[in-house]
C-alpha cells in the first residue's frame, strides 16, 4: 500500500506547539482563501482565458466597422489544431508514454502489469481519448488543462459482449462475482469457440478520471507549483441529485438548495466556449424537480494545522453554500489534479499557451487581409461621382448588371478609379505567418504540405526543417509528460491500489489475467519516454531493423554479443510500435526451459571442429588396425584347425581303406575291437572338425560383408 508522506520536522519533540484551531475559525480562513483565489482569477487570469477563447471561436475583434471587410484571421485556432494531432499520437500511440520500472529482473512482469492495468482502467474504464484531449485543448489555448481524478462508488448495471473466446476463458470471466447474468452462445465465426454476453453489476469501487474546466478550478495567487499551492480546488454550482449521490447527506443538501448562483467568473469564459452553439448560459432550471435545483460544492485541498501540532498537513475540504460550509475534511497525501502547461513560467503556476505566441499575430492578419479585401472591392466596385440635378439617382442606386442610368446631359456621371493597392499587403502577411510558424513550430514544409519548399534543397536541410517542427512539439509533450501524464498515472495507480480490494479478470496485452492492486509496489519508479530528437515511429523502426540485421550476422557467427532472447526483444519492440501489443502469436516466449532445449538441441546438432575431424580419422585407422590384426590372428588359427582336420580326416580315411581290404583280403575275417573303436572316434574327431570348418567359412563371409559395407 502506498504511504502516506507529510513534510515533518526531523526534531518533533523541539517542534513549537501551537493553539488547535477552532473549527468555525478554520472554516472562515478556507472561506477566505477560496474567495481570494477567486477574486484575483476573476480579475487578472479569467479575462486572458476568455480572449484566448474568443480568439480561438475567431469572433470579431469589436473594432470592425460598417461597410467594410469584416474577415478575422484564425491563427490562434489553426496553431491549435495543426499542434493536437501530434500530441494526441504521441500519447495515444503504440508506446507507453509513461511506465513503471522494477527493482531488478524479478520485478519486470509485476512493473509491466502496474502499467497495462494503469493504463487500461486510465482509457477503457474511463473515456481517456477525450478527457485528455480535453485538458489538451484547454492547455493550448487557455494556458491551463487540468484532470481530477477520484474513486467512484456508485453502484450501476454495465452489459459486455465478448467473442471467439476458448471454454476456458469464457468459465474465467463467467465466474466474476461482479457477473449477475450470463449469456452464452456457440460462436458463428470459429468453430469450438463461444460468444458471451455479460451483465455486470459491478461493486462499488471504480478509479475515475474527468477534465476540469478552467472557469471551475481555483489556486492561490502565490501558488508556485501543485505541491506547494497554499490552496487548490474545484469549485462548482452541481444539482442536489449529484451531491447525494455522492454522498453528501440528504439534510445538508436540502439546507442549502436553491443556493447555487452561477459564480460570475464563470459565466464569461464559458459563454466564450459554447458561443458558437447558440448556447446561452442560464441558471434556470424545472421548478417541478427539485432534485436539479443547483447547489454550490467545493473540494479544495490547503494546509492548516487544527491539532495544534506545529505542522500543517495537507486537507481535503469539502464545502457546501455559498459561504463555503464544511461537511467533511480529512488529510491527505497529494492533491488529484493532473496540471498541464505547454510553456511553463518558472516559479509559477501558469505560462504561456499557443495562444499569448499568436493573438497579436491574428489582430495583425486579421487587419491586413481586410485592408486587401477593402483594396479589391475599390477597385473591382469604384465610387461613382454624379451630378445630383442631371442624374436620375433611383438609376444610379440600383445595382443590378447591365442596368439603365438617365441623365439629362452626358458627362453628368463617372466612376472614381481606385488602383488595387493590396499586393502591397502580400509580403507583410507572409512575414506575419512566417513568424507565427517561428513561434510555434508549424509550417506547410514541415508538415510535409507545401510542395515547393523543398525544390531544390537538400536532405539534410530538408530533415532538419522537419526536425525542428518536430522537437518544438516534442518538447511540449515532453512538458505534459514529465508534469501532467505523471501525476495523473501515478494518482491512478495509487488509487487502485488503495482502493481495489479483490481481483479483476481483464484484457491486457490480448490475454485474460487477474490483477490484483493490492499486490503492487508503489514504490516502483516512474519512466517517461517522450524524449527529444527520438524522430517518428518509422525512423525507430528503421533504427531497430538494422539493429535486426546486425543480430542476424553475430547469431549466424556465433558470437557472444547476441543470443535469441535479444533477438525476440527487438522483434517484440518492431511489433510493439507498429500496434501488435500480442507478440506470442508471432514468436514463442524465449523463458530458460525454451532456453536449455535449444542449447540441448544445438549441441546435439553440433558440427565437429578440424581437430575433432582429424582424431576421429586417426581414432578410426587405429580400430581399423587393431582388428586387421585381430582377423589375421584368427586366421592364422583357423588355418591351422584346418590343417589338422585334414591331416585327421586323411588318417581317417587310411583307416577306412585298410579296414575295407582286409574285409576283402580276409572274406570272414573279423577286425579286432581296438581297430574298431579308434575308427569310430577318427570319425567323430573329422566330423567335428568339419562342422568347426564351416563355421569359420561362414564367420569369415560376414566379416567380408561387413568390410564392403563400411
Amino acid at each position: 500500500m502506498p504511504k502516506v508522506s507529510r513534510n515533518t520536522d526531523p526534531n518533533p519533540s523541539k517542534r513549537r506547539k501551537t493553539q488547535p484551531t477552532p473549527l468555525n475559525e478554520a472554516q472562515a480562513i478556507v472561506a477566505g482563501q477560496i474567495e481570494a483565489a477567486i477574486s484575483w482569477y476573476e480579475s487578472d487570469i479569467e479575462p486572458q482565458l476568455e480572449k484566448a477563447t474568443r480568439y480561438y471561436m475567431g469572433e470579431p475583434f469589436g473594432n470592425e466597422e460598417k461597410g467594410r471587410s469584416q474577415v478575422v484571421s484564425t491563427d490562434v485556432r489553426d496553431a491549435t489544431l495543426a499542434t493536437m494531432p501530434s500530441l494526441m499520437r504521441v500519447f495515444f500511440g503504440p508506446e507507453n508514454v509513461v511506465e513503471y520500472e522494477g527493482h531488478g529482473e524479478e520485478d519486470e512482469e509485476l512493473a509491466a502489469q502496474q502499467t497495462d492495468y494503469t493504463n487500461f482502467v486510465i482509457r477503457n474504464d474511463n473515456d481517456g481519448f477525450m478527457v485528455i484531449y480535453s485538458a489538451f485543448k484547454d492547455a493550448l489555448v487557455r494556458k491551463l488543462g487540468i484532470i481530477k481524478w477520484w474513486w467512484d462508488d456508485a453502484e450501476k448495471v454495465e452489459g459486455q459482449e465478448f467473442s471467439g473466446l476458448t471454454p476456458e476463458e469464457a468459465e474465467a470471466l463467467a465466474s466474476d462475482d461482479e457477473v449477475a447474468n450470463v449469456e452464452a452462445t456457440p460462436s458463428e465465426s470459429s468453430e469450438g469457440m463461444i460468444d458471451l454476453r455479460l451483465e455486470f453489476r459491478p461493486k462499488p469501487g471504480r478509479a475515475r478520471i474527468d477534465a476540469v474546466p478552467p472557469e471551475e478550478f481555483i489556486f492561490s495567487p502565490s501558488a508556485r507549483d501543485k505541491k506547494t499551492a497554499p490552496l487548490m480546488g474545484h469549485v462548482r454550482d452541481v444539482p442536489a441529485a449529484e451531491l447525494v449521490a455522492m454522498g453528501v447527506p440528504v439534510e445538508v443538501v436540502d439546507e442549502h438548495k436553491g443556493e447555487g448562483e452561477r459564480m460570475a467568473h464563470s459565466d464569461n469564459l464559458e459563454a466564450a466556449r459554447r458561443q458558437d452553439y447558440g448556447t446561452g448560459i442560464t441558471n434556470q432550471v424545472d421548478e417541478e424537480d427539485e432534485s436539479m435545483e443547483l447547489v454550490r460544492f467545493g473540494e479544495v485541498y490547503t494546509r492548516i494545522d487544527m491539532k495544534g501540532e506545529g505542522e500543517a498537513p495537507l486537507m481535503c475540504i469539502k464545502t457546501i453554500g455559498p459561504n463555503y460550509k464544511w461537511w467533511d475534511h480529512y488529510v491527505v497525501d497529494k492533491v488529484p489534479y493532473a496540471l498541464y502547461v505547454p510553456d511553463p513560467e518558472p516559479h509559477t503556476l501558469l505560462g504561456l499557451s499557443l495562444a499569448d505566441y499568436t493573438m497579436d499575430i491574428q489582430e495583425v492578419k486579421s487587419m491586413l487581409e481586410r485592408g486587401v479585401l477593402d483594396s479589391l472591392a475599390q477597385a473591382l466596385m469604384p465610387a461613382t461621382e454624379v451630378v445630383t440635378e442631371h442624374v436620375n439617382m433611383k438609376d444610379v442606386l440600383n445595382k443590378e448588371m447591365g442596368r439603365v442610368i438617365r441623365v439629362r446631359r452626358p458627362g453628368m456621371i463617372r466612376e472614381i478609379a481606385t488602383p488595387f493597392l493590396g499586393q502591397a499587403a502580400i509580403p507583410v502577411l507572409d512575414y506575419q505567418t512566417q513568424k507565427m510558424e517561428n513561434r510555434t513550430g508549424q509550417s506547410k514544409a514541415g508538415m510535409g504540405l507545401d510542395a515547393d519548399a523543398f525544390q531544390s534543397t537538400t536532405a539534410a536541410a530538408v530533415q532538419a526543417t522537419i526536425s525542428g517542427r518536430q522537437e518544438r512539439i516534442e518538447l511540449i509533450a515532453r512538458i505534459f509528460a514529465e508534469t501532467g501524464m505523471r501525476d495523473l498515472f501515478q494518482g491512478v495507480a495509487e488509487l487502485l491500489a488503495r482502493n481495489q480490494d479483490r481481483e479483476r479478470v481483464v484484457r491486457l496485452r490480448n490475454s485474460y489475467v487477474e490483477v490484483d492492486p493490492r499486490s503492487w509496489d508503489m514504490s516502483m519508479d516512474l519512466r517517461v519516454n517522450v524524449a527529444l530528437g527520438n524522430g517518428l515511429t518509422e525512423e525507430k523502426l528503421a533504427v531497430l531493423n538494422s539493429i535486426l540485421i546486425e543480430q542476424k550476422e553475430n547469431l549466424k557467427l556465433g558470437s557472444p554479443l547476441v543470443d535469441f532472447a535479444g533477438y525476440r526483444r527487438t522483434m517484440q519492440r518492431i511489433l510493439e510500435l507498429t500496434g501488435e501489443m500480442n507478440v506470442d502469436q508471432f514468436f514463442l516466449p524465449f523463458d530458460e526451459e525454451a532456453q536449455a532445449k535449444w542449447a540441448e538441441q544445438q549441441e546435439a546438432n553440433k558440427k565437429p571442429s578440424d581437430v575433432e575431424i582429424a582424431a576421429n580419422v586417426e581414432l578410426a585407422k587405429l580400430q581399423q588396425k587393431t582388428q586387421q590384426e585381430k582377423m589375421d590372428g584368427m586366421i592364422k588359427a583357423t588355418t591351422a584347425k584346418l590343417d589338422d582336420a585334414r591331416q585327421k580326416q586323411k588318417m581317417a580315411q587310411d583307416f577306412a581303406i585298410a579296414q575295407a581290404q582286409i574285409e576283402v583280403d580276409g572274406g570272414k575275417a573279423v577286425m579286432n575291437t581296438e581297430l574298431q573303436r579308434e575308427l569310430a572316434l577318427l570319425k567323430q574327431q573329422a566330423d567335428a572338425d568339419a562342422r568347426e570348418f564351416d563355421a569359420s567359412l561362414k564367420m569369415f563371409d560376414e566379416m567380408g560383408k561387413q568390410e564392403q559395407g563400411g
